[in-house]
């Protein structure tokens, strides 16, 4: 393959904003996807600049993992997948990469595998390289990174070049910057977890009670009140970046449990919004008792998936799917990443279209 040298404008960037696809260690999963948050340009010169670029985009560093980057396009597509062991497996990614690339309009894309396996890398490389050109791409660059080097597995390199990220430029302005990049995925899973058990009993106990009030009066006016309610309170946690106090947290976590109620928390959720949502919906997963995740969940993979982090995304959809298989609001999450919808294409949700939030818009 010829490399091109020109520089290449990530398009981690508005107007560009990027879905950014990964794929957590479930074989049977075909693929997932999401959108990369608007942010200043990344400009990769070189190998080095994209092996750099990588953990930026998704917030750890990969292992195991084909990583396509794409440049230039409208909607444009990151991508991170668990890099298969079968040929029909490797295959299969191709196919899922490339589609997805060509349907978010990238012109360019740049592979990485993060692997040892020079052999496997390279099979992997030859099968994305040739379905990718097929779909119209210019590839610009193939890589395979381990340990501390990168090398070029179409040329069957075992030898590599070592890189030091740690005084490369782009990790240095992630610190200025205040952005953490955490070690691998499971790093990332791990900030899920969390709270003190003390309170999550009491969580439990008040949340259960406030939602078998809500099971045994589900009078329309009776639930209204609730997502009127349900609404404030998060607009309101949303503007003060306050976490919430144990009585209002199990409120939340009783309101959510409904789906009806549930729409009130993220009506007001937009795009350029989503940070505060992020880390109001996060703390409440880290303190909600088990049982009661789901919602919370499905909050904050939304709120992820809106904000460009797919890879928290995920974990929510994951942690969720550890308490119950399937949710409404996580399978919706899911599904729009999986189909590597953008963000951009998310339409604005009204308040008038809830039916228990009806009033409040004509209010409005």
């Amino acid at each position: 393959m010829t490399r091109r040298r020109r520089p290449h404008r990530s398009p981690h960037r508005s107007p560009q904003g990027l879905p950014h696809q990964r794929r957590p260690p479930r074989p049977a999963t075909p693929g997932r996807a999401t959108a990369v948050p608007p942010t200043a340009a990344w400009v990769a010169r070189s190998e080095v600049d994209l092996v750099a670029l990588v953990p930026q985009v998704l917030g750890f560093h990969p292992s195991e993992s084909v990583v396509v980057l794409s440049f230039g396009g409208p909607g444009g597509f990151h991508a991170r997948a668990d890099l298969p062991h079968r040929p029909a497996a490797q295959q299969e990614l191709a196919r899922l990469l490339a589609g997805a690339c060509r349907a978010n309009g990238a012109p360019r894309a740049a592979v990485l595998l993060y692997t040892s396996y020079h052999e496997r890398a390279g099979v992997q490389a030859r099968v994305l390289l040739a379905e990718l050109q097929a779909a119209g791409l210019d590839v610009v660059d193939v890589l395979r990174v381990h340990d501390g080097r990168w090398f070029e597995p179409l040329r069957d390199d075992e030898v590599g070049t070592a890189y030091d990220l740690a005084v490369h430029p782009f990790t240095a302005r992630a610190v200025y910057e205040g952005r953490a990049v955490l070690a691998d995925r499971e790093a990332l899973q791990a900030s899920l977890l969390g709270g003190d058990e003390t309170e999550r009993a009491r969580l439990a106990t008040s949340a259960d009670l406030r939602t078998r009030l809500l099971a045994g009066d589900a009078a329309p006016d009776r639930l209204g009140r609730e997502a009127r309610w349900l609404r404030g309170r998060v607009h309101e946690a949303v503007r003060s970046g306050e976490p919430l106090d144990t009585a209002d947290a199990a409120r939340l976590l009783a309101a959510v449990v409904r789906g009806d109620v549930r729409d009130a928390a993220w009506v007001d959720l937009r795009r350029h919004g989503a940070r505060p949502h992020v880390a109001l919906w996060l703390d409440l997963v880290r303190r909600a008792p088990r049982h009661l995740l789901p919602g919370p969940c499905g909050l904050l993979a939304l709120a992820a998936y809106l904000h460009g982090d797919g890879a928290l995304a995920w974990c929510a959809i994951d942690r969720s799917r550890e308490v119950v298989p399937h949710h409404s609001l996580v399978d919706l999450v899911a599904d729009l990443l999986q189909g590597a919808v953008p963000p951009d294409a998310w339409p604005e949700p009204s308040a008038g279209a809830l039916p228990l939030l009806r009033d409040d818009d004509r209010a409005s």
